[in-house]
């Protein structure tokens, strides 16, 4: 009789730790093989990728941490606009594997792999397993939207992938403190998202005051628990401060004069433009409606719970999460550019406390039509491959930029300096003498965009660098840096490849 009394007690542990694993298991499954799908091809590699592609090569093969062009280094350039948590690691696998965008996105994957874990442990924590793998999936199912979703950013070199992961995996560790937060927990979460947020540090504008308008509304009574929950956003705080202070004191003066009037410019052109909306494209006004929505159905669930009784610590940590929502949208639709990459974590976050939405709904349906939850699963799990996979197989896009750069390293010398707005060039040749435009052009591109300025009117010199060789790609189309008589009188067509354009100098 003691075989059949094991057997039992054996099998549910086993079921229970068999459905945990699927919980987690299944989204990471799907989401590696999205991620991995033509991971060189799609999307097509662009400016702001190559911009850290560049730091993380000239990191890798000649030791500073900043970007270098002809023009020399500039340490810690405030362009990059990501942190270390992301240029790093990339440095790292072009120095283990070469340089190349495969190798650098890779690092993207990983972060994007640690996201999804992250925010499942979330959905977890906040309304169980069998929630969590829906909405996890729901996250993934959703198509994006003006090239935002949580697996078409996650593959390219930008700084959203790394602070997504180390945000969501700071609040996990965070809201698995539960009903007893702890000094321990409230400082590894503060560092893991003060890292984070490094990577991107628009988040910080509504989540760092999300956490501490919770915390007072939760614990105002109780000011130990209070000074716990404030570790959390002093430390991010103390990690940015400390980060800042390291490129202030390992980079020159003149240089770090100039970085400070960049980032200024670029806080003001990107971060708090006050247009109010006035600009904003429907995407845009699509994402904010999204995390509204999301706000209020959380709002609605409050609400009902408060007459029930006090909240749990999955109900405050909910609160949290549709607090930084509801604030990410007034910020993202009143006083950023608005472009809907912006809004990335924050609509990440909104399908997360839709997802729930979802699963409510799902509990109430299913008994009528005699479904299990197993069917809702299988159908989202099914949807979130079919988006992600038919939109790498299917992408076509006559970028060449990979093209560009075999012809850069088998028909242009090495000396030769290229004068080129195309930075996705720099980690895919060998080539080290590429001149680009300063960044106060972008971020003068930038402000006649949004002030609806079209066609562009940068007044760029085009031969200040002595060029022997120009490039024109997607970007310098774009814009129209380039004046076309000054090409015409000073340079030939020698090739085109795909969008780029690549032009020799006509000397005397």
């Amino acid at each position: 009789m003691t075989i059949p009394i094991r057997t039992a007690r054996f099998r549910p542990q086993w079921q229970s730790r068999f459905q945990q694993s699927i919980t987690y298991l299944l989204p990471a499954v799907i989401a590696l093989i999205a991620l991995c799908t033509r991971l060189d091809t799609y999307p097509a590699v662009w400016f702001d990728e190559g911009y850290k592609a560049n730091a993380a090569r000239t990191l890798a093969e000649r030791g500073v941490y900043g970007t270098y062009t002809s023009a020399g280094y500039i340490p810690f350039d405030p362009g990059i606009s990501s942190g270390p948590a992301d240029v790093i690691p990339v440095a790292l696998a072009f120095k283990l594997l070469g340089a190349g965008l495969a190798q650098a996105r890779l690092v993207s994957v990983l972060f994007t792999l640690l996201a999804v874990v992250s925010l499942t442990g979330i959905a977890v924590e906040l309304y169980g397993r069998r929630a969590a793998l829906v909405i996890i999936l729901f996250i993934l199912a959703v198509p994006d939207i003006e090239g935002v979703s949580l697996l078409l950013i996650g593959r390219q070199i930008l700084g959203e992938p790394a602070a997504v992961a180390l945000t969501a995996a700071g609040l996990l560790i965070w809201f698995q403190g539960g009903e007893r937060p702890s000094w321990r927990r409230a400082a590894l979460a503060g560092v893991i998202i003060g890292i984070g947020l490094l990577s991107k540090m628009q988040i910080a504008i509504a989540l760092l005051p999300a956490v501490v308008l919770v915390s007072l509304a939760r614990w105002r009574r109780h000011w130990k628990i209070l000074a716990q929950q404030f570790l959390l956003p002093f430390l991010s705080i103390l990690v940015f401060a400390g980060w800042s202070l390291v490129g202030s004191l390992s980079t020159p003066p003149e240089i770090a004069a100039d970085n400070a009037v960049m980032l200024a410019d670029a806080v003001q052109t990107n971060l708090l433009t006050f247009l109010l909306g006035r600009t904003l494209p429907t995407a845009s006004w699509l994402i904010t409606g999204i995390m509204l929505l999301a706000a209020v159905s959380v709002a609605g669930r409050w609400w009902v719970q408060r007459r029930r009784g006090a909240l749990t610590a999955a109900q405050w940590a909910e609160v949290l999460l549709a607090v930084f929502v509801a604030l990410t949208a007034i910020w993202f639709a009143l006083l950023s550019v608005g472009w809907p990459r912006y809004a990335h974590i924050g609509l990440m976050v909104a399908l997360l406390l839709l997802g729930k939405t979802v699963w409510d709904g799902w509990q109430r349906l299913s008994p009528r039509i005699n479904m299990p939850d197993a069917a809702l699963v299988l159908a989202l799990a099914v949807l979130a491959l079919a988006v992600n996979l038919y939109s790498a197989l299917n992408y076509q896009a006559p970028d060449g930029a990979q093209d560009a750069a075999a012809y850069i390293d088998a028909n242009i010398p090495s000396e030769a300096v290229i004068e080129t707005w195309e930075w996705q060039l720099d980690a895919l040749t060998q080539h080290w003498a590429y001149h680009h435009p300063h960044q106060r052009y972008l971020f003068e591109a930038i402000r006649q965009f949004s002030h609806e300025r079209q066609p562009f009117d940068l007044d760029y010199e085009l031969l200040q660098a002595d060029p022997d060789y120009l490039i024109v790609g997607t970007f310098g189309k774009w814009t129209r840096i380039y004046n076309p008589q000054d090409i015409g009188s000073s340079f030939v067509l020698i090739a085109e490849i795909g969008d780029y354009l690549i032009y020799e100098r006509l000397r005397d």
